[in-house]
């Protein structure tokens, strides 16, 4: 069979426009693939409590290297003084959040320790203890404000009251028992305590 090619593109002219329909069909089904490629989805928004927790926890992170591989350095003081800040911070800005209790226990935590401030850790204690009454984290702070009074702060009278208020409003307190053994000896020099450990013994 013989082809006359000037036939064929004669034909193929009288049918040009469905000849362009397919040109065109065809590269938009080889481009179909990319304009269709699904883009990634956009990472979710943390909310502004995610995001304070996700500074407070690299925060932790440094001074726990800090206190780790360097506890004598200059930087020790700046790194816990900002942590604290962070923690405390969290809890006057977030009340509602489940962790606020905690972190406010653990600004007045690091204030009494690593920065030796008693007044103002024994502060936040009673505040954690007001703001946040039923809490687990509220019997470990009137416990830890009693013992601040004592031992660090040397007020009987606060250390009384706060050791008291422990027991009456959390009388099933695991921290009960040691509450009233420091009222106990309250008061006691270190000599009649001595002497009383050692009447005990015999």
């Amino acid at each position: 069979m013989n082809f006359n090619s000037s036939a064929i593109f004669q034909a193929a002219m009288q049918h040009r426009p469905f000849i362009f329909f397919l040109l065109f069909f065809g590269m938009m089904t080889a481009f179909l693939p990319i304009s269709c490629t699904p883009e990634p989805a956009p990472k979710p928004v943390l909310s502004q409590e995610e995001l304070r927790l996700k500074q407070i926890s690299q925060a932790e992170e440094q001074f726990r290297s800090l206190m780790l591989e360097n506890p004598n350095s200059p930087e020790f003081t700046p790194r816990a003084r900002f942590l604290a800040e962070e923690y405390r911070m969290f809890a006057y800005l977030h009340p509602e959040h489940e962790q606020a209790p905690e972190m406010l226990f653990l600004a007045a935590n690091l204030t009494a320790d690593a920065l030796n401030q008693p007044v103002t850790a024994v502060n936040l204690f009673r505040q954690l203890a007001r703001e946040w009454p039923g809490t687990p984290q509220a019997e470990r702070a009137l416990f830890l404000a009693g013992y601040t009074y004592h031992h660090m702060l040397g007020d009987p009278d606060n250390a009384r009251l706060m050791y008291t208020r422990l027991i009456e409003t959390y009388p099933e307190s695991e921290l009960r028992q040691a509450a009233e053994d420091d009222l106990t000896f309250m008061g006691v020099s270190a000599e009649e305590l001595l002497q009383r450990l050692q009447n005990a013994g015999n």
